[in-house]
């Protein structure tokens, strides 16, 4: 299997211009007078507003309400199956505030206002992606410590999944797993990140 990627496309609103047929109470033929082809369009007719097509239902142009005035939008574009699994790793990073999957290779994201997409991006492609990137926290280890982390790597880093994290006290666990649909790996990685989040330490993932 190739490694994992992922593409990303701006969100561009489409217009759409709809006309619907007005219904009148009344007949405005009942006389005798002769109406052009132009003038029976402009009864029958009635041009409504310019709206906007979005994956999240059809907003008017104007609606303070439509997507691409809440939030900053992009559609992603995978090689990979969207399964439930990724679905939920995409909604756990921060600054995603809307998430729809369009089809099993795409979704549509909607980040929030005081978020960069440059970072959640990046997040995003850390928590699905085989991306592989240098954590600097690592260099700051301990010898003894740093010795026991290249240790558990030696052992799992043929895992296609995998996850070590160092309590502030140097306890260490970790996980690891060959499908990319563990939810039992996935649902320990959580436990990690809720632990660095609310107690420090240092978490490295396969990305790293």
């Amino acid at each position: 299997m190739s490694n994992r990627e992922l593409a990303w496309e701006k969100w561009e609103d489409d217009l759409v211009e709809e006309r619907t047929k007005e219904a009148t109470k009344s007949d405005p033929f009942d006389g005798e007078e002769e109406y052009s082809m132009e003038e029976l369009d402009r009864v029958l007719f009635q041009e409504m507003p310019k709206v906007v097509a979005t994956p999240m239902g059809i907003y008017g142009i104007y609606d303070r309400n439509k997507p691409s005035s809440q939030y900053d939008c992009w559609l992603g574009h995978t090689n990979f199956d969207i399964s439930s699994t990724i679905k939920n790793s995409i909604e756990q990073v921060a600054g995603v505030e809307v998430l729809k999957i369009l089809t099993r290779y795409r979704f549509f994201v909607g980040i929030a206002k005081m978020f960069d997409f440059k970072d959640v991006r990046v997040e995003i492609e850390r928590a699905i992606c085989d991306k592989h990137f240098v954590n600097h926290e690592e260099l700051s280890l301990d010898p003894e410590t740093k010795l026991a982390v290249d240790d558990i790597k030696s052992r799992i880093s043929s895992q296609k999944l995998w996850a070590i994290y160092i309590f502030p006290n140097g306890q260490i666990d970790y996980i690891s797993s060959n499908n990319f649909n563990d939810e039992e790996y996935f649902d320990k990685l959580l436990v990690f990140k809720k632990a660095k989040e609310y107690s420090g330490g240092l978490l490295l993932t396969r990305e790293h």
